[in-house]
Formats: C-alpha cells, sequence, structure tokens
C-alpha cells in the first residue's frame, strides 16, 4: 500500500464515534483525522468503495454543535490482527462549510500521529 495522503494525520484521545445518517447503525471510532480523509476501526471489514452518509458524535459541545455530518467513501481496509480490529481509510466529501471547520479545528488541535508500517495485511475478501 503506498502512503498517497496529503496531509498529516492528527490522532486523537476523545472518543469520536461514527454513525451511519441513514440507519443509525455505528460505523466505529475515529482513529485520527484530516480535513479531508479519516482513520476508523471498526469489528468488521468494509469493501473498499462503500459510501456511507455519515454522522460523528462530538465528546463536547463545538460551536453549540454535537454532531459533525459528511460522506465518507473506503478507500482502503485492513485487519489489524493484533490488535484484533478492522481500520479503513475514508476520503471525506460532501461536508457542509460549518462542519468542516469544526473538523478543522479538530484537527489543528490534535497531535502528530507517528507513521509506523502497518502490521497487518490488506483486506481483500469483504
Amino acid at each position: 500500500m503506498s502512503e498517497r495522503r496529503k496531509q498529516t494525520r492528527k490522532s486523537t484521545n476523545d472518543y469520536f464515534i461514527v454513525f451511519n445518517r441513514d440507519t443509525d447503525e455505528l460505523i466505529g471510532r475515529v482513529r485520527d483525522l484530516t480535513p479531508d480523509g479519516v482513520l476508523i476501526i471498526s469489528d468488521r471489514a468494509v469493501a473498499i468503495g462503500t459510501t456511507f452518509s455519515c454522522k460523528m458524535h462530538l465528546p463536547r459541545m463545538i460551536g453549540r454543535r454535537r454532531y459533525v455530518y459528511f460522506d465518507a467513501e473506503s478507500r482502503w481496509s485492513r485487519r489489524n490482527s493484533r490488535l484484533g480490529w478492522h481500520e479503513t481509510g475514508y476520503q471525506l466529501s460532501n461536508v457542509a462549510h460549518e462542519d468542516q471547520k469544526i473538523i478543522d479545528e479538530l484537527v489543528s488541535t490534535w497531535a502528530v500521529k507517528e507513521i509506523s508500517k502497518p502490521t497487518a495485511s490488506p483486506v481483500t475478501d469483504t
């Protein structure tokens, strides 16, 4: 897997949970974020190219908001066998201006994540 990311990943110690806006089903938890992408950890694999309409729960009020809304298309997915979960990278789209401002604020306040080589193989059968 080549590194094609244009921006540095930022990680959080807070608990940001992402739900499917259409079904309210849990998609997973945010592990790191850029202004145009998100890494979500979950219990199951996600097929590459899958798009979700998402709402991300904020652990505290930000600008009188508890959620931000966006669409997310899966770009890659792999199982982390050491930790027992699936990691999926998504590209964000259809982000309203106010939601993008909140995402940008979150990213600017989080610590830079050290990028290490993956310890898991890509998911091929989803």
